[in-house]
């Protein structure tokens, strides 16, 4: 099935739905309201958008008078729920050989999903030596890096100790990096 802006002979095929089901689009599409859905294999999106001309390959806007802004949401919605669902945001680009590699995530998970007290936990990972990493996570009002259960506003794991500021300069810190000496919390000046 296919549909040709103009005429079949001369004209450029915009959509079109090959023998595998499988639909494929071309120049601009405007549509009111539209839906995918499809049995995913579990490495193969029922969505892929290809820009092969530009830096900005989607935009979401929403421009309904009256609104004070525009979101996007990500949904896991399995026939179950569980605490153990979740949903994030993977940042990905070829290696040197050509290796579809994650560089960074983002990842929500579920701390508790009873109705009414639900909590949420966000997570920031990067890649470390080829391995992606929970570095940085926010449960609740605490903010947690190098640790993956924060118990307060701010907790740092893992400073590295320094005897003081011209020893933590020469090991390569800059101005503004946290160090330790001992139970000080220090600043680099």
């Amino acid at each position: 099935f296919s549909i040709f802006d103009g005429n079949v002979a001369s004209g450029t095929n915009v959509f079109n739905i090959a023998d595998g089901g499988n639909a494929t689009f071309a120049g601009n599409l405007t549509a009111a309201k539209g839906t995918f859905s499809a049995a995913g294999t579990g490495n193969s999106p029922i969505l892929s958008v290809t820009d092969t001309a530009d830096t900005e390959t989607a935009w979401f806007t929403g421009n309904r008078a009256g609104d004070t802004g525009a979101y996007i949401a990500i949904r896991h919605l399995p026939s179950t729920a569980a605490e153990s669902n979740r949903s994030g945001i993977k940042f990905q680009a070829k290696d040197d050989g050509g290796n579809t590699t994650t560089y960074a995530q983002i990842t929500q998970y579920i701390d508790d999903y009873t109705g009414g007290t639900e909590d949420g936990i966000l997570a920031f990972s990067t890649i470390q030596n080829a391995t992606v990493t929970e570095v940085m996570r926010i449960k609740g009002s605490d903010v947690g890096i190098g640790t993956a259960a924060p118990t307060a506003a701010l907790q740092v794991v893992g400073l590295v100790e320094y005897a003081d500021n011209a020893a933590a300069l020469a090991a390569g810190l800059t101005a503004g990096a946290f160090y330790r000496t001992g139970d000080l919390l220090k600043v680099v000046h």
